[in-house]
C-alpha cells in the first residue's frame, strides 16, 4: 500500500483528459475523485507542481509546468490541442499515489510557450483551486 502523504515520492507520469470527455464524480470536502474517460498520456522532459494554501486558507494555489525537450512542429500542433480548454491532469507517483489535479467546476486551463536556450516547450497552469489536488 502507498502512502498517500510520501514527500519522497515524485511524478513519473501525467495524463491529461478534456472535461467535455469525461464524466467525474467530485463530492466536495472529500479527497477521492472518480473520473471516467480516455486519458492521454503526457511525454514531458519534467514536471514542477506546487499546491499551497492561500494565506487565508480560503483555496489554493496551485502551479504545474511541464517542459517537452521535443520542440518539432508535429508535438507543438499535439501540444496546441490541450491550451485554452478545460482539462484535468492526473499525476502519477513514484510511490503508486494518483492525484487529479482541477475538476468540472474548477478546470486547469494550460497554456502553451517556447523558451530557454537550448528551447523548450512549457505547458503550463497556475490559478487558484478550492480544494487541493484529489486522489483518484
Amino acid at each position: 500500500m502507498s502512502n498517500r502523504e510520501s514527500k519522497r515520492s515524485s511524478i513519473c507520469r501525467a495524463d491529461i483528459i478534456a472535461c467535455a470527455e469525461c464524466d467525474v464524480v467530485s463530492i466536495p470536502g472529500n479527497s477521492n475523485i472518480s473520473v471516467s474517460g480516455v486519458w492521454e498520456k503526457l511525454n514531458f522532459s519534467s514536471v514542477e507542481f506546487s499546491e499551497k494554501p492561500t494565506s487565508d486558507s480560503s483555496s489554493y494555489d496551485v502551479s504545474i509546468d511541464f517542459s517537452f525537450s521535443d520542440t518539432g512542429h508535429d508535438n507543438y500542433i499535439q501540444l496546441m490541442t490541450w491550451c485554452n480548454i478545460y482539462v484535468l491532469i492526473k499525476l502519477i507517483y513514484s510511490d503508486g499515489s494518483v492525484k487529479v489535479v482541477g475538476s468540472p467546476d474548477f478546470p486547469v486551463i494550460l497554456q502553451l510557450n517556447n523558451e530557454g536556450s537550448p528551447a523548450k516547450f512549457h505547458l503550463t497552469y497556475s490559478g487558484q483551486q478550492p480544494e487541493p489536488s484529489k486522489y483518484l
